[in-house]
């Protein structure tokens, strides 16, 4: 009998060990996908500029800035849920930063072959176009956009759910 409660009384506490160690576990990953979104925050705001065309102003992220600073944060410490995730996030605006870039070559390259000859010139770093081109200037970057905003839903959604509260961009 003596030998029964001794098992019981052991298996007990090695429960209670586990269950300490995984609430722990979950501490750390919890501090460290805060710790990534404060960052991540921090160099969002170091990147937001201004883009100011005639009497239209609007901001943007600064890609030369924000992309260096992505990469420095370290997201090891967090759940492979999120760090995926992150992963997925940062990659896209690397590829946002290579469709605008992609995009600023061929405008350049299509205002260089047509200024003199059709009358089209470059104004501020954009082609003047015609009305049938409205949104061609803005294509890439908005495709990426969306590529981007949508891994950072998921980084979202995976942070709520280890309790992390995320603030509004």
């Amino acid at each position: 009998m003596r030998t029964v409660l001794t098992l019981i009384t052991f298996a007990v506490l090695s429960a209670l060990v586990v269950g300490l160690l995984l609430l722990h576990r979950r501490d750390v990953q919890r501090e460290a996908i805060q710790s990534v979104l404060t960052q991540r925050a921090e160099a969002r705001s170091r990147a937001i500029v201004w883009i100011v065309q005639g009497l239209n102003r609007r901001q943007d992220i600064d890609t030369r800035v924000y992309i260096p600073a992505l990469q420095k944060i370290n997201p090891l410490e967090c759940p492979e849920r999120f760090r995926q995730a992150w992963l997925d996030y940062e990659q896209a605006w690397e590829r946002r930063a290579d469709a605008v870039l992609q995009q600023q070559i061929q405008l350049r390259q299509l205002a260089t072959k047509v200024n003199g000859s059709l009358g089209l010139g470059v104004t501020g770093g954009h082609v003047a176009y015609g009305s049938e081109h409205p949104n061609l200037e803005h294509a890439a970057e908005d495709l990426a956009k969306e590529d981007s905003n949508e891994d950072w839903l998921t980084c979202k959604r995976v942070a709520m759910e280890y309790g992390v509260f995320v603030p509004a961009d």
